[in-house]
C-alpha cells in the first residue's frame, strides 16, 4: 500500500474493487433485499434504505471524498431526469386515459426508482472508478515485445474512458455547478415570470445541446489516439512487426 493511498484512508488494488464487488451482490441477485418487505413508505422498503447507505459508505470510503462526490453528482444527474421524465409521462397518461395506473401507484414506483438508481449507479461508477486503468495502459505502452491487435483496442478504449470519466464529465459537472442553470430554472418557474410551458419546451433543447457536448468532448482526441496507438510495434505470433 503506497503512502498516499495510506493518507487518503483507501484500500489497496484489488481489495477496493473486491469490497465493492461482494456489496454489488444484493443489486444483481436481490437477495436479502427482496425478502425484507417492511417498508419505510409507500413503495420503499428498509432493506433498500439501509443497502443504500451502506453502498455510500463503502464508496466514500474507498473512492475518497472528492471523487465521490463527482460519482454523487453524476449518479443525480442521471437519475433525476429519468424519474421525473418517467413521472410526468406517467401523469400525462393518466389524465389522458392512456393508463390505468393513478398517481399515489406511479409515485411509490418512481419514489423507489430513483432510490435504486441512487445506489446502483453510483456503485456502478465506483466500482469502475478504482480500476487502474492508468497502470495498465502504460504497462502495454511499455511492452518492450509490442503489443497485440487486440490489445491496441483495448488501450484505445482505455483513452477514451480516461479522457470522459476523468476530464469531460468532472469538466462538466464544474460548469453545471458554477452556472447553476438548474437553479435559475427553478427561479424561474416558480416567480411565474416566464410561462411554465416555455420552460418545459426549453428544457429537452438544453438537455441535448449538453449531451451534444459531452459527447463531442469525450470523442475531441480520438483521431489523435487512433495514431498514436496505430504506430505502436504489433505483436504477431511471438514476433514484433
Amino acid at each position: 500500500m503506497t503512502e498516499a493511498r495510506k493518507s487518503n484512508g483507501r484500500l489497496p488494488w484489488p481489495y477496493d474493487l473486491l469490497l465493492l464487488a461482494v456489496l454489488a451482490v444484493p443489486a444483481f441477485s436481490g437477495y436479502p433485499l427482496a425478502n425484507l418487505p417492511a417498508q419505510i413508505v409507500a413503495g420503499v422498503r428498509w432493506s433498500w434504505v439501509f443497502y443504500f447507505a451502506a453502498i455510500h459508505l463503502a464508496a466514500g470510503l474507498v473512492l475518497g471524498r472528492r471523487l465521490y462526490a463527482n460519482i454523487v453528482a453524476l449518479a443525480a444527474l442521471i437519475t433525476l431526469p429519468v424519474v421525473y421524465a418517467g413521472a410526468a409521462i406517467s401523469w400525462v397518461g393518466f389524465q389522458l386515459g392512456l393508463s390505468g395506473t393513478g398517481p399515489a401507484a406511479a409515485g411509490s414506483h418512481y419514489l423507489q426508482l430513483c432510490l435504486t438508481m441512487l445506489t446502483v449507479v453510483p456503485l456502478a461508477l465506483a466500482m469502475v472508478s478504482v480500476v487502474p486503468f492508468h497502470r495498465i495502459e502504460q504497462s502495454l505502452l511499455l511492452r518492450p515485445d509490442g503489443v497485440t491487435a487486440t490489445q491496441k483496442k483495448i488501450l484505445m478504449a482505455m483513452r477514451v474512458f480516461n479522457h470522459i470519466a476523468f476530464f469531460v464529465l468532472p469538466g462538466t459537472l464544474e460548469v453545471l455547478r458554477e452556472e447553476r442553470p438548474m437553479a435559475r430554472w427553478r427561479r424561474q418557474w416558480a416567480s411565474g415570470k416566464v410561462a411554465r410551458f416555455s420552460l418545459l419546451g426549453r428544457l429537452p433543447g438544453h438537455l441535448v445541446l449538453l449531451s451534444a457536448e459531452i459527447i463531442s468532448a469525450s470523442l475531441q482526441y480520438v483521431p489523435l489516439w487512433a495514431h498514436e496507438i496505430a504506430r505502436l510495434p504489433e505483436r504477431r505470433n511471438g514476433r514484433t512487426k
